[in-house]
């Protein structure tokens, strides 16, 4: 889903230790590692166009229940609320009644005009755990100046593969791809006080007993990743915030 590769002990020692950081709580925010909601949020607008060529059908026998439909798998919520839940999000006109549906979210302190360009960077790294999923190669801390992504590109770069490949876009609102099996969008919501939501959903058709694990991997990898992107765009408005601030002072 978002291609973590473990192998050597040392890189499970080192997952064991991110999915025990993401129990750390950030000050004055609420965390709910469950299907319970949280603290913050917003609505969001309908999806953009995309291309349905690829929708796929549930093909379980009649009456076998979404695993999902409960709110309960663990793992499938983070960051998010039952109203960021609730909205429509482009991955869904690709899976009808996905057996795993997995909700992230964080805040970011920089307008959804910074934030874009570092969703749509994706297309060159992974932008989570290098050292699980990039090789141990470093995702750029820089913008390259990519032009706007489209339908048909190459969702991401991981070790130097590309992966998966982008099937709707909606430039500075959403993002949505395919990787192994899973369909995900990334979701850029402006706020008050030039401030950004960063939503993303990931649907897939998977095994009901196999879809719990698949939502608790792709959590501590989709964590690490939204907060990687939070980080980056918040960094790169820094010297233009510092200019603003000592501008008013004058």
């Amino acid at each position: 889903m978002h291609n973590m590769r473990a192998g050597a002990p040392e890189t499970l020692r080192k997952l064991c230790g991110a999915l025990a950081g993401m129990f750390t709580v950030e000050p004055a925010r609420t965390l709910y590692f469950s299907s319970r909601k949280l603290q913050f949020g917003c609505d969001v607008g309908e999806a953009p166009r995309h291309d349905r060529s690829l929708r796929t059908t549930d093909e379980r026998a009649p009456g076998v229940a979404d695993m999902a439909d409960d709110g309960c798998m663990i793992g499938d919520r983070w960051g998010v609320t039952d109203s960021e839940t609730l909205r429509s999000y482009s991955c869904d006109d690709f899976v009808v009644a996905p057996a795993l549906r997995a909700w992230r979210g964080v805040w970011v302190e920089v307008s959804a005009a910074a934030v874009w360009p570092w969703v749509a960077q994706l297309r060159l790294a992974p932008y989570s755990y290098d050292w699980i999923d990039n090789r141990g190669r470093r995702s750029p801390r820089q913008l390259m100046g990519l032009p706007e992504p489209q339908v048909g590109e190459t969702f991401t770069t991981a070790g130097g593969r590309k992966l998966g490949r982008i099937i709707a876009v909606d430039p500075g609102k959403q993002l949505t791809s395919t990787i192994m099996g899973a369909f995900m969008s990334y979701v850029v919501v402006p706020q008050e006080h030039n401030r950004t939501r960063l939503l993303l959903k990931v649907v897939m058709q998977t095994a009901r007993w196999a879809a719990p694990g698949l939502s608790v991997g792709d959590l501590i990898m989709a964590r690490r990743q939204l907060l990687n992107l939070k980080q980056l765009a918040e960094r790169s408005q820094r010297p233009d915030k510092l200019r603003a601030e000592i501008s008013n002072v004058h």
